[in-house]
């Protein structure tokens, strides 16, 4: 003989173990006698933090009477549930050539009234019936209470009452949303309604907090920082906690290096940071749009399409999650040779020796600055005639960065000292 229960385990196996997220490994069932914790027999199921368990059970060994059934569970953490169980009757088989149709169906709280005197519910005769109905407590006190179904066969026989437990609370009657009129917070070891740190808020039905939280004097270690609030009838809620460490931690110092460029020309970058852990995680955000483009630890490289001024960033987070963010400006122009010559500016000669020229047939030049490959500037003249000429006989050969500006645009190009 077998029995089929249908038992669910949402919110009540989450209870039993009160550990929020854990996951539900294994799960086990025993009849009458405990054999022990991991000794039942196994129930196959699939890991997660919910179980519904639609199983058959058989009961070939078990005597005429009645028995109870034993369920419990095993989470992640090795750790199993209190044992749930339920009652039920063995009785003499009886051999029935035919599945009898149920064609009846009742219920009654608490004490059994006899077969036939219960609250009949409306049902479509047949083998299987499912069961949703809006059953009215209308009457019951507050407290807990039983509520039992059974049916009817068309051969005249009742099932045994199947029967749930269910708890009626007081009613209380809200007349409106009460507005949130304060907030607090602790870590770890709550001090009591109303002896939290209290944060200063603005009343409403929906609150939105962005809070530093002073951490002074908190030891390194594992904490839980929880926050309640209170309405404007002076009801607290429940603590939400969430877990934060605070770890022996050194704050990254970032620094890099580059020379602006042009459209289209490779643009590097020299990683110079300094107090990096070996396990420390880089972020580079070089097109200024706050989201990571780069994660490589050390130096990078980027071509940019499209000409204009850039906000780079490196953020360096060291093990233990300090973090630390260094923010450059970049400058992308348009200009190469081609597009001076099409501005009517005039370079010469390149390479140099020395001397260098500039004609321009505009005189519409805000500045023109020289810088060495560094990107550190070594000439810049703001009172640009439309012939002028530098000399760079006193610096060490090597390639120069030539940026001229004007009323609307910015050029970019190298010249090479021999």
């Amino acid at each position: 003989m077998k029995i089929k229960l249908i038992i669910t385990y949402l919110l009540c196996v989450s209870a039993l173990f009160a550990i929020g997220q854990t996951q539900i490994t294994e799960a086990e069932y025993f009849y009458d006698i405990d054999p022990g914790v991991g000794n039942g027999v196994a129930i196959s199921i699939t890991s997660g933090t919910q179980q519904i368990i639609n199983q058959d059970f058989s009961t070939t060994r078990l005597s005429e009477g009645c028995h109870s059934l034993f369920i419990r569970f095993k989470n992640n953490e090795n750790e199993w549930s209190l044992s749930e169980g339920r009652r039920f009757y063995i009785r003499a088989e009886q051999v029935i050539n035919y599945s009898p149709e149920i064609v009846a169906m009742e219920y009654f709280f608490d004490t059994d009234p006899g077969i036939d005197n219960a609250i009949p519910l409306s049902i479509t005769s047949g083998t299987n019936l499912v069961l949703n109905e809006d059953i009215s407590t209308s009457g019951l006190s507050v407290g807990f209470h039983s509520l039992f179904i059974r049916f009817q066969y068309a051969n005249g026989q009742w099932s045994l009452s199947e029967g749930r437990r269910f708890y009626i609370r007081a009613e209380q009657v809200i007349n409106e949303s009460p507005e949130i009129v304060a907030m607090e917070y602790f870590i770890d070891a709550d001090p009591g309604f109303g002896n939290g740190i209290p944060v200063t808020i603005t009343s409403g039905d929906i609150v939105s907090l962005n809070l530093d939280i002073d951490q002074t004097g908190v030891p390194i270690g594992n904490y839980t920082l929880s926050f309640r609030v209170q309405d404007a009838n002076g009801i607290w809620s429940i603590a939400k906690g969430n877990a934060f460490s605070i770890a022996d931690c050194t704050e990254p110092t970032p620094d890099f290096s580059f020379t602006d460029g042009t459209v289209g020309e490779e643009i590097f970058f020299t990683d110079l940071s300094t107090n990096v852990d070996a396990g420390a995680t880089y972020s580079w955000d070089i097109d200024d749009d706050g989201e990571e483009d780069y994660n490589t630890v050390g130096d990078i490289s980027h071509t940019y399409t499209t000409a204009g001024e850039y906000n780079v960033s490196l953020t360096i987070t060291n093990e233990g999650g300090c973090n630390y963010t260094n923010t450059q400006l970049l400058d992308i122009a348009t200009g190469n040779i081609d597009a001076l010559q099409q501005s009517n500016i005039l370079m010469y000669p390149n390479p140099t020796n020395g001397i260098i020229n500039f004609e321009f047939a505009n005189n519409n030049i805000q500045k023109l600055s020289i810088l060495d490959i560094t990107g550190k500037i070594i000439i810049e003249k703001t009172d640009v005639g439309q012939n002028e000429m530098f000399d760079l006989s006193t610096f060490e050969n090597g390639i120069f960065i030539i940026k001229i500006q004007t009323d609307n645009e910015i050029f970019t190009t190298k010249i090479i000292k021999e």
